[in-house]
């Protein structure tokens, strides 16, 4: 059975992403707790008629326990016969804070003596673990929710592939550089192409030939 633990940090988009999964196909459980991991394992491989052969659960920092032992605890599921993978997910602290005060909702680990940015860095430290074994690790910082759950399906129907992914995404430099880019173009310099006869085909031409150059260099580091 195919099996996707959905964590990271409060805020980030677990709700977004476990929705994504149940949308296509998966038996979802939100916030589930870790205890009773072992018992939903046996439940869905005994294949009870109307049940998917898909399940995701969201595990958020109150899963100490679990958090504490990641490695026997995921070694647990794989021998009752469950695919795991993992998505994690994470943003930088003062988008978590934003959403937190436009939302009004409490942070799981604060409480009349922890402050807010004070839960989200023992949130970030307890998950860590967890982290350090994901199969997929998505910064939301600057991610919309449909560009979430973009990425979700992605994830989920690329499974058995392999090889390079490149993805293009445009961006406006007064809004910051995308965290989660591992190149990044300033294609400003293109307008000197717009003299140029069919200067769109040869900006894009220019791009791919930077993007194969680059690709090259770091295979070869």
């Amino acid at each position: 059975m195919d099996f996707i633990i959905v964590s990271g940090m409060s805020g980030s988009g677990k709700s977004i992403a476990l929705h994504a999964l149940e949308d296509l196909g998966y038996y979802c459980i939100d916030n589930l707790p870790a205890v009773l991991l072992p018992q939903l394992s046996d439940y869905l491989g005994q294949n009870t008629e109307g049940l998917s052969d898909r399940a995701a659960v969201s595990i958020d920092s109150r899963n100490r326990q679990f958090l504490q032992a990641v490695p026997s605890s995921l070694g647990h599921l794989r021998n009752a016969g469950l695919a795991v993978r993992i998505i994690f997910l994470i943003s930088d602290d003062e988008t978590l804070v934003r959403r937190y005060s436009e939302t009004r909702r409490r942070h799981p680990l604060t409480n009349d003596t922890t402050t807010l940015i004070d839960g989200i860095i023992e949130e970030r430290r307890l998950l860590s673990p967890l982290e350090q074994d994901a199969d997929r690790r998505i910064d939301t910082t600057s991610t919309s929710p449909y560009e979430l759950r973009a990425m979700i399906r992605q994830f989920v129907s690329g499974q058995n592939q392999s090889g390079t992914t490149l993805v293009f995404k445009s961006f406006g430099f007064k809004h910051g550089t995308p965290s989660d880019a591992d190149y990044i173009f300033d294609v400003r310099c293109l307008r000197l192409m717009a003299q140029h006869e069919n200067w769109s085909t040869r900006s894009v031409a220019f791009l791919i030939t930077g993007c194969r150059i680059m690709i090259k260099k770091a295979e070869v580091t």
